[in-house]
């Protein structure tokens, strides 16, 4: 499940917004920042001059991490994810904690995300992230009991496992509500595959060169799926006629008077999913993300702030950086960006694309869910 929010997100958005200004642009913080340069990795001077302490501390080399003389040549074999995650919910939302979901399997063999439509919470009074939780436990549930031989390219492809994660997670939902979807799954010799439905998104990152001071390409990225803009791909599960006496009983009339106007709304299918094959290797990363993540940060953003950490190829496993502080990092500086009005965004890009006027980064809920790929060969 999403991690608790933090607890200076449940101060009023002004006191929010005064502190991401304060720690980005206070003459303390500068000459803090000028004064420390030459104690620290070259590598992080950028990312410290560009986002807040709380973003660039997460991605800091330890003083007494030791690098590898040269990178070792990477594995395809025996592969298996170290993951992590954080959630920051809209501020909003921070006492319900926000409409996304995450699981992450414990044999390291499979991952997943969910966006919960809010308007089930705001309009009919119905928990949003219900329905996403429950689509990721049933994925996660499908998921749990599967080898690597029943996870084997030669059976369909693991993206064919993920789209079936995708449904079986679907079938297993019981609240009514709406949630995107994006599974992924990792068979041990370098194949993963992903199913993904709406516009949460993955990214498949690798090192520029074999060497540690270099950043990261991304190699691979899913497509966002929408109807129009700002408006994706969604599987739901709604009230039908025999629902409607227990909901009126509850007080929901605006969800029956709703479900009445529209009897016959098409709905998406997991079968409507995207479906991806790819190839990995050893100290890949991967990057999941709620639309929070992706409609504030820009693919290149997210590669210079993965560039900073210490990957499987470059240090022993105790001194690499842990995926969870990489996840970390990139929902804090994509919540940094939704709370400038004045920032170049993705979002505000699509918005103009499409004819609208939008300005600044784009408040929601934010999940980032980071894996290293490594090998325990």
């Amino acid at each position: 499940a999403p991690a608790e929010a933090p607890k200076d997100l449940e101060r009023s958005l002004s006191e929010r917004q005064m502190l991401v200004r304060e720690k980005r642009w206070s003459t303390d913080y500068l000459h803090r920042l000028s004064t420390s340069l030459d104690t620290i990795d070259p590598g992080m001077e950028k990312l410290m001059r560009i986002w807040p302490q709380d973003v660039s501390e997460l991605l800091q080399r330890s003083v007494d991490a030791v690098l590898f003389p040269t990178a070792k040549a990477p594995s395809t074999e025996k592969l298996i994810f170290q993951n992590g995650a954080f959630s920051i919910p809209h501020p909003e939302k921070a006492t319900p904690g926000g409409a996304d979901s995450y699981f992450a399997a414990e044999h390291g063999l499979s991952l997943g995300v969910a966006d919960g439509v809010g308007e089930w919470e705001w309009r009919f009074g119905i928990n949003a992230r219900a329905f996403a939780d429950e689509l990721m436990n049933g994925c996660q549930d499908h998921l749990k009991d599967k080898t690597d031989m029943e996870l084997d390219s030669s059976r369909g492809g693991p993206s064919q496992h993920a789209l079936q994660a995708l449904q079986n997670g679907f079938r297993a939902t019981k609240s009514f509500g709406s949630s995107t979807g994006l599974v992924a799954v990792l068979n041990r010799s370098g194949h993963l595959g992903v199913a993904n439905l709406g516009d949460s998104a993955l990214l498949l990152l690798r090192r520029k060169e074999v060497d540690p001071m270099s950043g990261f390409r991304c190699l691979a990225r899913t497509r966002e799926q929408q109807h129009a803009f700002n408006c994706p791909y969604q599987l739901s599960l709604l009230p039908q006629p025999e629902d409607f006496p227990a909901l009126l009983e509850e007080g929901k009339e605006k969800l029956v008077r709703a479900m009445e106007r529209r009897p016959k709304s098409k709905t998406d299918c997991p079968y409507d999913a995207d479906l991806f094959d790819l190839h990995v290797q050893e100290g890949d990363l991967l990057v999941l993300g709620t639309d929070g993540v992706f409609d504030n940060l820009y693919v290149d953003e997210i590669c210079e702030l993965a560039g900073a950490a210490v990957g499987p190829l470059e240090a022993d496993a105790c001194h690499i950086t842990e995926a969870a502080q990489i996840a970390q990092a990139v929902a804090k500086a994509a919540f940094h960006r939704s709370l400038d009005r004045l920032a170049k965004s993705p979002f505000s890009e699509h918005a103009r694309q499409a004819g609208l006027y939008h300005t600044g980064g784009k408040m929601d809920d934010i999940t980032c869910v980071c894996a290293w790929i490594l090998s325990q060969s």
